[in-house]
């Protein structure tokens, strides 16, 4: 558990509803860390997945990373029913190897949002043991587990579930840029203390 959601389970005495005022105070006190927004597609969920695409977002909505990624291992044809990427769409593609110079850049000593950062964290890690790269020296804070606990729920709910919540226009979903801003957008209506539809930022950009 990141510190954020820490600090507020340890004011709560039950799962009851968070005052509106709580869960804007903490998605503001993140937004001024000036957090990073990641979401990963995967070969499978199981404990041998690869990231086979990887997204780094900027607070202000801008893509800083998007990159596909060549894997070791094939495509389970249930992860790609999820985000239809297969692998001749991956040749030519940079491997982890080649990526992780990139990401190390952009995460190193930050804060980094995700959607069940879980799963992110998990298979990040398990691309840098497969190839033998130095571990992310990173906050994670996990915005799936931080809606449920702000809204009051003993269920963690879906990114997309979320977002119609707070009136986001959905997104190209499943996609790692589309997820990450989703993500972002997420955090957005959180702190602003309204319903209704919100953007993450006015367009992209790699570097």
């Amino acid at each position: 558990m990141t510190l954020l959601l820490q600090q507020y389970r340890e004011q709560e005495e039950s799962r009851m509803i968070l005052t509106g005022a709580a869960k804007v105070s903490w998605a503001r006190r993140l937004l001024q860390r000036r957090p990073l927004f990641l979401d990963t597609e995967t070969t499978t969920d199981d404990d041998q997945a690869e990231v086979i695409e990887v997204a780094v977002v900027a607070d202000d909505g801008f893509v800083l990373l998007e990159t596909l990624v060549r894997p070791q291992s094939p495509i389970a044809a249930s992860a790609r029913a999820v985000h239809g990427i297969g692998m001749e769409q991956l040749v030519g593609a940079p491997s982890m190897a080649a990526v992780w110079p990139c990401l190390l850049r952009l995460l190193g000593g930050r804060t980094v949002v995700a959607y069940n950062v879980a799963f992110d964290r998990r298979v990040l890690q398990q691309s840098a043991l497969r190839y033998g790269l130095p571990p992310l020296d990173t906050e994670w804070v996990c915005l799936m587990e931080a809606y449920a606990l702000l809204t009051g729920r003993t269920r963690v709910i879906s990114l997309s579930a979320a977002s119609r919540e707070n009136g986001i226009a959905p997104r190209e979903a499943h996609r790692a840029a589309a997820d990450a801003q989703a993500t972002l957008a997420l955090v957005a209506a959180m702190a602003s203390g309204r319903s209704g539809p919100s953007s993450a930022g006015p367009g992209f950009r790699v570097v």
